[in-house]
C-alpha cells in the first residue's frame, strides 16, 4: 500500500529572489509495490541555489546526507531514494532537505516504510552442476519468510505466484530444480516476504528466459522452382520467426536466409534456397 505524508491544503512557492526562506517538504510517498523506495517533493528555497541536499535521521541519531546536490525534487519532478541499504531492520526515518549555499533547513517528515524488506536474487540460467536455478533470499529478522515463484511467458502473461519453500534468516539458498516451466521463452520470477504484519515482498528476481523450442524437420529435397526446399514444423507457441543459417558439410556457416514468418504452433514453413 502506497505510504503518504502530505500537507492537507494546496501551498504556494514560499519566498523570493534574494530572500532566505527555507525549503519546504510537501510529501514523502513510498512506491506501491516497494514502500523502501521512496518519492520525495519540495517547493523550493528563496534566494540563489545551487543543489538541494535530502538529509535522514533514524531515531536517536543525527541528520546524515542521503542524496546530495539534487536539483530536482520540486516543482512536480520528484527524487528517489532507496531506503532498504539505510534502514536495514525497518523502523520510521525522519527527513528534510538543506538548500545551499546557506544550508537553510527545511522542516522535516517522518516516514515508516514498514518491516525490513526482504531480498531474492537468482542466477540466470540454471547452475549446471546441480542443474538448477540458486536462489538466494532472506529477511533481516527472525521471521519466516516466504519464498514463491511464477512462470513469465514471452508474451507477458504471467501464472500465479505458488509458494516454493519457507525459512527464516537473512541468508538463505534454494535450489529449484523444477525446470518444466522453464521453457520455449518463458522465464522464472522470484519474490520473498517476511510473515510480518504490513510486509511488503521483495523486488522480483528474475531468470533469462528460457530458449525456444526449435522447428522439427518435416522434409528436405529439390524444390519445384530449383534450388533446395526445407519443410519445418513449428513447435513453439510463442516464437515469432525462424533464423536459416546455410553451411556446408564442415558445419562452417555460410551465409544466413532472409527470416522467415511461423505459423501457430503445429503449423509448417516451407524454406527454399
Amino acid at each position: 500500500m502506497t505510504r503518504t505524508l502530505a500537507l492537507a491544503a494546496a501551498l504556494a512557492l514560499i519566498g523570493c529572489e534574494g530572500s532566505s526562506s527555507p525549503p519546504f517538504l510537501l510529501k514523502v510517498t513510498g512506491q506501491p509495490l516497494n514502500p523502501f523506495l521512496i518519492d520525495l517533493m519540495w517547493e523550493p528555497s528563496g534566494g540563489t541555489v545551487t543543489s538541494y541536499t535530502v538529509e535522514g535521521r533514524v531515531a536517536g541519531g543525527a541528520f546524515v546526507d542521503l542524496l546530495p546536490g539534487s536539483q530536482e525534487g520540486f516543482l512536480g519532478t520528484g527524487v528517489v531514494i532507496e531506503l532498504d541499504k539505510i534502514l536495514p531492520n525497518g523502523g520510521p526515518i525522519e527527513l528534510r532537505v538543506r538548500a545551499d549555499p546557506g544550508g537553510v533547513e527545511s522542516n522535516s517528515l517522518t516516514y515508516d516504510p514498514g518491516p525490513p524488506l526482504s531480498s531474492a536474487k537468482v542466477t540466470n540460467t540454471p547452475d549446471a552442476a546441480s542443474k538448477a536455478f540458486v536462489v538466494t533470499w532472506g529477511n533481516p529478522t527472525t521471521a519466516q519468510v516466504v519464498l514463491e515463484r511464477r512462470i513469465v511467458q514471452a508474451d507477458a502473461t504471467a501464472s500465479a505466484f505458488v509458494q516454493i519453500t519457507v525459512a527464516s534468516g537473512p541468508n538463505r539458498t534454494f535450489l529449484d530444480t523444477d525446470l518444466s516451466g522453464w521453457t520455449d521463452g518463458a522465464l522464472y520470477e522470484y519474490r520473498a516476504t517476511a510473515s510480518l504484519a504490513g510486509a511488503a515482498a521483495s523486488p522480483s528476481a528474475l531468470t533469462k528466459p528460457a530458449p525456444f523450442l526449435t522447428p522439427q524437420l518435416v522434409s528436405y529435397g529439390p524444390a519445384a522452382s530449383g534450388g533446395a526446399a526445407l519443410v519445418l514444423l513449428n513447435m513453439s507457441a510463442h516464437a515469432t520467426f525462424l533464423s536459416v543459417l546455410v553451411g556446408d558439410l564442415d558445419g562452417v556457416i555460410d551465409r544466413p536466409l532472409p527470416d522467415f514468418a511461423l505459423p501457430p504452433l503445429g503449423g509448417t514453413v516451407t524454406v527454399v534456397d
